[in-house]
C-alpha cells in the first residue's frame, strides 16, 4: 500500500461544494469513518451523515498525493461530482488526518519582461511574426509559480510543470 498524503490545498484545488472542506473536516474530526482498501490506493468509506451513513469511493494516485476519482452517493446527480464533506472526510481518515502543508491557495506572483529582438517569434524559432513569443510568454508564467513555490519548498528541492493550456491573444490598446 503506498502512502495516502493529500494536502488541504491539493483538496481545495479540487472542484469542491462551498463550505465542504471544512465541514469534511468536522465529520472527520467527530469520528465513525469506516474505510477499507479493495486493491492499491481505492478504497470504499462510509461516512456518517445524519444518522446514517453515506458511502464513498475513492481512488488516489499512484504516487498517493492527489485524488485520480471520487464518487459519493450525495453527488452522484452531477456530470463532474465535486469533492463533498463525505469525500474530506473519508480522505482524512484514511491518511490519518489532515496533512499539513506551507503551500495555500491564493498566492500569487508577478512577472514582468519587455519585449525586444530576442524574444519575438521570428528570433527563437516559433513563427515568423516579430510578436511575443508564446513560448517565452510560457517561460513567464513557469518562473511566476516558481517565485510563488519559491518559500514553500525544502532545500534541493523544485517544481516542474506537467500540464499548461494556455490563450494567447493580443488586447487593443486603449492608446
Amino acid at each position: 500500500m503506498g502512502e495516502i498524503s493529500i494536502t488541504m490545498a491539493t483538496l481545495e484545488s479540487h472542484n469542491h461544494i462551498v463550505g465542504d472542506i471544512e465541514r469534511g473536516v468536522k465529520v472527520y474530526k467527530h469520528g465513525g469513518v469506516e474505510f477499507e482498501e479493495q486493491e492499491t490506493n481505492s478504497y470504499w468509506a462510509h461516512v456518517p451523515h445524519k444518522g446514517s451513513t453515506k458511502s464513498v469511493s475513492i481512488t488516489f494516485s499512484r504516487d498517493g498525493h492527489d485524488i485520480e476519482c471520487h464518487y459519493c452517493e450525495c453527488t452522484w446527480k452531477y456530470k463532474d461530482p465535486p469533492v463533498c464533506r463525505h469525500v474530506v472526510a473519508a480522505v482524512l481518515a484514511i491518511q490519518g488526518g489532515v496533512v499539513e502543508s506551507k503551500i495555500t491557495l491564493g498566492k500569487s506572483a508577478t512577472v514582468t519582461t519587455t519585449v525586444d529582438e530576442t524574444n519575438i517569434a521570428r528570433a527563437i524559432g516559433s513563427g515568423s511574426l516579430d510578436v511575443f513569443a508564446a513560448p517565452m510568454m510560457i517561460a513567464l508564467m513557469e518562473r511566476a509559480a516558481c517565485d510563488v513555490l519559491a518559500d514553500t519548498l525544502d532545500e534541493g528541492q523544485t517544481s516542474v510543470g506537467t500540464q499548461i493550456n494556455v490563450t494567447h491573444i493580443r488586447l487593443k490598446s486603449s492608446q
